[in-house]
This record gives C-alpha cells, structure tokens and sequence, in this order.
C-alpha cells in the first residue's frame, strides 16, 4: 500500500504541476541550473536514463531511493571537463545502517571559468569566477522486499561576483522491482525547495524536475535497457533512452539519449550527435571506472570520469 501511495503521490504532484504552469512561458527562468547537469559517467553514458534503474552510488543525485539496498561502505568521484571553461565535479559517501537502510553524503560543484568584468564604458576591470556548490545528506530504507523509498535533503550557494545567494531543497525517490526481478520501475522529484537568500529583491525558483523511470535486465542478450520520461517545471517533458551491454567480464559497454537536445540541432549544422551519449566502464577488484563521451553539437563535447569502489 505504501508503495502505491508514494507514485500515486508523486504523479499526482507532476500533474497538478503540468495543468497549472504554462509549458514554454517559463523556460530557462529557474536559477541553480548546475543541479540539472548530470555528474555520473556511467548515467550520463546511458542518455541520462537512470530514475527505474538506481542500482548504484549514482542514487546519491539521480534517485535516493537506490541508495536502500546498498550493502557496503562506498565512496565515488566524478569529474566533468564541461563545455568551454566550465568544469564540474561531485563525490559522495554511502553507509550502509543496521534494519535495511543506508545514509549518504555527497558534495556538487560547478566552476564556470574566469569572467572578464567591466562597467558602462567597456573597459575592462578584471575577472571573477562564477561558482555553484550544494552539499547533501541522503537517507534510504527497504520499506518491504519489492519496494526502496529515499530522500536527500541539499544546501545550496552560489557567488558570482560579489553577489551570493543560498537555497533548501530536497529529493524524494522509491524504487519498485517486478516479481520477475528484472523490471524495475521508478519515480523521483528533485530539487524541491526555496531559495532563503536572494541577490535582490525577489527569490528565484528552485530547478525542480519530475522524473518517471524503467529499467529492465533483458533475458535473451546481455543487456539493460533503461527509459525516463522528465518534466521540468519550466520546461517541455524529455525522454531519457540508454542502455548497457554487459557480456564482458570486466567491460561495459553504454551509449544512450536525450531528446533534451532538440533546440541544439535546430540551430546547429553539425547537430546530428547532440543528445547522444557513449561510454565505457572497467571493473577490477572492488573498484569501477568510467567515462563517458555526450555530444552538444557545435557547443563542444562532455567528457566524465568517474571512479567508485567499497571501503573495507
């Protein structure tokens, strides 16, 4: 029953935020975007699809609720060379507790490179570096065998200049696995929340996004396939499709996409790639490596690193 209640829950809130926003009249308005920018290689390399399958440390920003079943101590590092000078990073801790349930903690950033400042006349007065940061505190517990439910509560800043601002915000997320245990189906909002400090007069909004997600270990191939479908509160719904071929032993293969990509190839020339993304993963021992490749058409190319393992 609890189950149902959360994603009835959740669904319920998605809608009653498409009926009352206007769609298009608000794109792009909401502040914080870092929190929209995917750290993880492995998720990224799967077109971001992530929401139904959450069976990794990945869960500390994608879905909390994948963090329940998780059953050793875990670190993670991941790295982003970002398009132009921007730069991105994130790392997180996960403790498994006593009766099912596990704690994480995790630390964001985004650099976005030096800023060359002037005043009215043009001339120039130097640079500034513009930077995004939010630490947060996972919690997550198996509410039955079927069922992982969780929720990230994150501290927000950002500088630019002499300005800053902060904001609260918070993530919900479950996880629901089939009888057969190879479907799995999953639902998050994230980014929930208020700005507390506002550079002006009036607080922006939060970056919120609703997420449905699926995920399902085929049974004749090698292979998972994984499928989401956003709706931002200020933007249209996307599509998340990816998935991972697993028939070597310590070789994983990813590519996946985003029709998150849609305004980029309209205006771009070389836009046949944007959204799409590729990726390898390396397992040796205890310890996970991978990078991922995403395409921006004529904005440039992300490159992610990401290395993950158990602490014993």
């Amino acid at each position: 029953m609890l189950k149902k209640m959360f994603f009835a829950g959740i669904l319920l809130v998605s809608i009653g935020n498409i009926v009352l926003a206007d769609i298009n009249s608000k794109a792009g308005t909401t502040s914080y975007t870092f929190l929209r920018v995917g750290p993880i290689a492995r998720i990224q390399a799967m077109g971001g699809a992530y929401t139904g399958l959450a069976d990794d440390e990945g869960s500390l920003f994608y879905n909390p609720g994948g963090l329940a079943k998780i059953k050793d101590k875990t670190y993670l590092l991941s790295y982003s060379n970002y398009i132009t000078d921007v730069q991105s990073g994130f790392a997180g801790l996960i403790y498994p507790l006593k009766n099912n349930r596990s704690v994480g903690f995790s630390f964001n950033y985004l650099n976005w490179g030096d800023i060359i400042q002037t005043d009215s006349l043009n001339n120039e007065l130097g640079t500034f570096t513009p930077t995004d940061i939010a630490f947060a505190i996972s919690g997550a517990a198996v509410v039955n065998p079927s069922f992982d439910a969780g929720a990230t509560v994150k501290i927000i800043f950002e500088k630019i200049s002499d300005y800053s601002t902060s904001a609260l915000a918070v993530d919900l997320g479950g996880i629901y696995t089939a009888a057969d245990g190879r479907t799995r189906f999953g639902a998050t909002v994230l980014n929930l929340g208020k700005q507390m400090k506002s550079a002006g007069s009036i607080k922006e909004s939060l970056p919120t996004v609703y997420k449905i997600g699926f995920s399902h270990h085929l049974k004749e191939l090698p292979l998972v396939v994984a499928a989401d479908l956003n709706k931002p509160r200020d933007n249209n719904f996307y599509l998340n499709l990816g998935g991972e071929f697993i028939h070597f032993k310590n070789l994983l293969l990813r590519a996946g996409w985003s029709s998150n990509s849609g305004d980029i190839k309209d205006v771009s020339d070389g836009g046949s790639l944007a959204g799409f993304g590729f990726g390898l993963g390396f397992l040796w021992k205890n310890y996970k490596l991978d990078y991922s490749y995403s395409s921006f058409a004529d904005l440039g190319s992300v490159h992610r690193f990401t290395m993950a393992g158990s602490i014993k």
